[in-house]
């Protein structure tokens, strides 16, 4: 049996694809994945085939740099960065214009050498990365089934009056459906035309006409984002009905190309965590819960996490009863029916709120407490807001491990001695150990940290991080700020917050723990091969 995976030449992507992947290779079967030269050294790390397949212009194999990109993506970048230094609406706005030319790069062209690879490869199934909008395509017009992996926050795939590329729901920092606060509260104004009417918008983010970077300001307003989403969205279609028009006239064209999917949906999400109000409206779908790979041993970080081992315990000690317990993607700037019984579902975000509703026991005495921070490939470009994040944890008094990737370690200050910093980390090995993270919201990462039973402080910048990041507020598992003006002080309490959960929010402490849980008892690529083959 061959399954084969369909990803673009990103690491962030691909990654999550691999790591489904290895159910097959782990039970004899071939695995062929098809993508670009800049992550040939992680497919060939897993053990799989892999064959020549550029899905766009742009490439990360890990750490994503402007300057390393063509020029196009290179410019393409700095504007998305840019854009992330003026908030929440005009990032999103930044790259929903992109989306106006970049989301499928040389859709004919491309759809044709999709269909050669299944041809060459003969699978018996397939995988696509549900962000690969040229190689669905392909595989709508040649006939092929195949599996639709959404890869990020389930929102990626619009339902309803949903619209791709405005958030239908985002955290109380950004004015979100948290915030309740009353009409006329200093600085903020109820946006009518969102995508849910009782969300509340940060009018100090907007940019007026005219005050923007680059030639086009932001759009004033989520109902200004959401027109221009629209205008993504009807722009989109009629390119992906053109070029299906040319693959396979005979198809009817499709009516928002946004909301096509494949076959077999399948969200690489905890299914607790999702909005129960979506769920009636999804598609036929698996809640996959997540995909966390195995790593192999970092020497330096196995030595660094045993620096900060708790000592053995004395033979017969009694415990001191007074003691406190232990405190534990085409374009870069773009992205960002019975299948439900296939595979062990998880229980409905509504139970998540009730039946978890307990403390989490005390933990056993364990390591010095320490944070694991990451912003992604993408957006550790962000190093001033990661200044502020060490600021913060040195005010805790915790250590810290902190992924740079392309930030610049100056930005940090002065790292204590028992920190460790570098431009990669291996983010699940640190995460199981961890007691707390700050995260810039990608869904790897959340999924991971909720896997490892993490709460986490969430700075989202772009894309759906944003819906993630109320997901993970609604749910008492996180704490969202927004990164452009959060302070250091914000910081060290939210902090404190997610460090001391257990005592701060037992009942939240006790969902973590249960999904926790139930995503390490049934692994994301157990459900998968189970939704895929009928074979558990």
């Amino acid at each position: 049996m061959t399954l084969l995976v369909i990803s673009p030449d990103y690491a962030s992507h691909l990654l999550p694809l691999a790591t489904l992947a290895t159910e097959w290779r782990d039970r004899g079967e071939r695995v062929v994945v098809a993508t670009g030269p800049a992550t040939a050294a992680i497919v060939e790390s897993f053990g799989f085939e892999r064959v020549h397949l550029q899905l766009g212009r742009g490439s990360n194999p890990g750490v994503i740099r402007a300057e390393e990109q063509v020029a196009e993506e290179d410019a393409s970048l700095r504007g998305f960065f840019d854009a992330t230094r003026l908030g929440m609406v005009e990032t999103l706005s930044y790259q929903a214009r992109e989306r106006l030319t970049d989301l499928m790069w040389q859709p004919v062209a491309t759809a044709r050498a999709v269909l050669d690879v299944v041809a060459a490869v003969q699978p018996d199934q397939i995988v696509v990365d549900h962000l690969a909008f040229s190689a669905r395509l392909a595989l709508v017009a040649g006939g092929v089934p195949f599996a639709d992996v959404v890869l990020g926050h389930p929102t990626a795939l619009p339902v309803g009056d949903e619209v791709y590329g405005c958030p239908p729901e985002w955290p109380a920092a950004f004015g979100g459906a948290g915030a309740a606060r009353p009409v006329g509260d200093a600085g903020r104004t109820t946006d009518v035309v969102s995508n849910h009417p009782h969300a509340w918008f940060d009018s100090t983010s907007v940019v007026r006409p005219g005050s923007g970077s680059g030639s086009e300001s932001a759009p004033e307003g989520i109902a200004g984002l959401r027109e221009l989403c629209e205008r993504v969205d009807a722009s989109f279609t009629a390119e992906w009905n053109a070029a299906l028009a040319e693959l396979a006239p005979h198809l009817p064209p499709s009516t928002s190309a946004f909301g096509e999917h494949g076959d077999l949906l399948l969200y690489n999400y905890p299914g607790e965590l999702a909005d129960p109000a979506r769920e009636a409206l999804l598609p036929p779908h698996v809640w996959l819960g997540s995909a966390v790979r195995a790593e192999p041993v970092d020497a330096e970080v196995a030595a660094w996490l045993a620096a900060g081992a708790a000592p053995d315990p004395v033979p017969d000690a009694v415990p001191d009863a007074e003691a406190d317990p232990a405190v534990d993607p085409a374009s870069s700037a773009a992205l960002a029916s019975a299948v439900d019984q296939a595979a062990p579902a998880p229980a409905p975000a509504a139970a998540l709120a009730t039946a978890g509703d307990q403390a989490a026991p005390a933990p056993a005495p364990a390591a010095a407490p320490f944070v694991y921070v990451s912003f992604g490939s993408f957006l550790s470009v962000r190093s001033d807001v990661l200044g502020r994040v060490a600021e913060a944890l040195r005010r805790v008094g915790v250590r810290a491990a902190i992924a740079l990737g392309s930030g610049d370690r100056a930005d940090l200050g002065e790292v204590p001695a028992d920190w460790l910093v570098r431009e990669f980390l291996p983010q699940v090995t640190l995460l199981d150990a961890a007691t707390a993270a700050v995260t810039h919201g990608g869904n790897n990462s959340v999924t991971e940290a909720m896997t490892a039973g993490v709460p986490v402080v969430v700075l989202p910048f772009s894309t759906d991080q944003f819906a993630g990041a109320a997901a993970l507020e609604r749910t008492g598992v996180g704490v969202a700020l927004a990164p452009n003006t959060a302070t250091v002080d914000e910081l060290a309490e939210a902090l404190r917050h997610v460090l001391d959960l257990p005592t701060r929010d037992p009942g939240a402490a006790g969902r973590l723990a249960g999904l926790a849980a139930s995503l390490r008892e049934t692994p994301g690529r157990a459900r998968a091969h189970a939704a895929l083959t009928g074979r558990d």
